[in-house]
C-alpha cells in the first residue's frame, strides 16, 4: 500500500480502514466520545466502519459511478480488512484507493453545509427528528423562515414510541408539513439533513412501514406547491436540529411558536452572518 503511485492522504485513509480507526461514530464512541453512533449523513444506521465505506447511501452514490460497483455489490457486509484483501487479488489497487478516496465523509456530505435563503416568492421549510437509543420516545421539530431568514412558524414536540432513526425522521418531515399546511404556507422549500428520506421520497421507493406516510408528505407537498425535498448538512438544518432536541427533553406533544424561541436565537443570527 504504502509504495502505491497515490496520494499520501488516501494511503492513510486506508491503512486507517483496514486497522478500524476511522473516526466513525461507532469508533469515537468506543473511544470514550459521549457522541450518538448513528450515521449522521443517512441517519438510519450505526456508523461503523464498513457501512461509512460501502452502505451508507453517500458512499453508495460513489461506488455505483464507480467500475468496482460490481465486484463490492455482494460484499459489503465483510469487514473492510478482508474485502480489501479480496479486491488486491482482483483489480488494481491504485484504481481502487483512488475511488475510495472520493467517498464522502461528514463534513463532504452532498448539498450545502450552511443555511441559505429561499428563492423571491417562496418560503423554506427545515426539519429534523431526534432520536435517541433505547428512548420511549423522538422529538420532531421544524421552522418556516422568508428570505431574510426570519422565523414565520416553527413547532416542535414529543411523539411517543420506539422508532428507528428513518422512521422518525419520515414522521417528522410529514409533522412539518402538516404545520405548514396548518398555518397556510406555500410555496416552500423543503430541507433536511436526512439523506435516505430524501431519497425515499425522490424514488418512489416500495417501504412497508414507512410507505404510507411517505405518500402523505408527497400529496402535502403537491398541496403546498413545494419545490420538492432537498438534502443539505446537518450544520445547514441546525434549527430545525435544536427544535427536535427541544421537542425531546420537554416531553411536550405539540408546541407551535409564532416567533423565533430562544433555544434557536443564536442559530438564526449566524445563519444570517452566513
Amino acid at each position: 500500500m504504502w509504495s502505491l503511485p497515490i496520494p499520501s492522504k488516501v494511503r492513510l485513509f486506508v491503512w486507517r480502514a483496514f486497522h478500524e480507526i476511522l473516526p466513525t461514530m461507532v469508533s469515537l464512541r468506543h473511544r470514550g466520545i459521549d457522541c450518538d453512533i448513528i450515521c449522521p449523513r443517512c441517519k438510519d444506521v450505526m456508523e461503523s466502519t464498513s457501512h461509512a465505506i460501502f452502505n451508507c447511501l453517500t458512499s453508495q452514490a460513489v461506488w455505483k459511478m464507480s467500475r468496482f460497483w460490481k465486484v463490492i455489490e455482494n460484499k459489503r457486509a465483510i469487514p473492510f480488512a478482508d474485502f480489501l484483501r479480496i479486491v488486491q487479488s482482483n483489480v488494481p489497487m491504485e484504481d481502487f484507493a483512488l475511488v475510495l478516496n472520493r467517498i464522502p465523509t461528514q463534513s463532504q456530505v452532498v448539498g450545502s453545509d450552511v443555511w441559505l435563503p429561499p428563492q423571491p416568492g417562496y418560503l423554506k421549510l427545515n426539519i429534523d427528528a431526534s432520536v435517541f437509543p433505547g428512548s420511549d420516545h423522538i422529538g420532531i421539530g421544524a421552522a418556516i423562515r422568508d428570505e431574510k431568514g426570519s422565523i414565520l412558524g416553527a413547532v416542535a414536540k414529543s411523539v411517543e414510541g420506539f422508532f428507528s432513526p428513518f422512521l422518525a425522521e419520515c414522521l417528522a418531515l410529514r409533522e412539518g408539513l402538516s404545520f405548514a399546511k396548518e398555518i397556510e404556507c406555500v410555496n416552500l422549500e423543503v430541507e433536511t439533513d436526512a439523506i435516505n428520506v430524501v431519497s425515499a421520497v425522490m424514488e418512489n421507493q416500495e417501504l412497508s412501514m414507512e410507505g404510507p406516510i411517505l405518500e402523505d408528505v408527497k400529496q402535502l407537498l403537491a398541496q403546498l406547491q413545494g419545490t420538492g425535498i432537498h438534502h443539505v448538512c446537518w450544520s445547514a438544518n441546525l434549527v430545525a436540529h435544536l427544535l427536535a432536541r427541544f421537542g425531546f427533553n420537554s416531553n411536550c406533544t405539540n408546541i407551535q411558536i409564532s416567533e423565533t424561541p430562544t433555544v434557536v436565537s443564536n442559530a438564526v443570527s449566524n445563519d444570517a452572518i452566513a
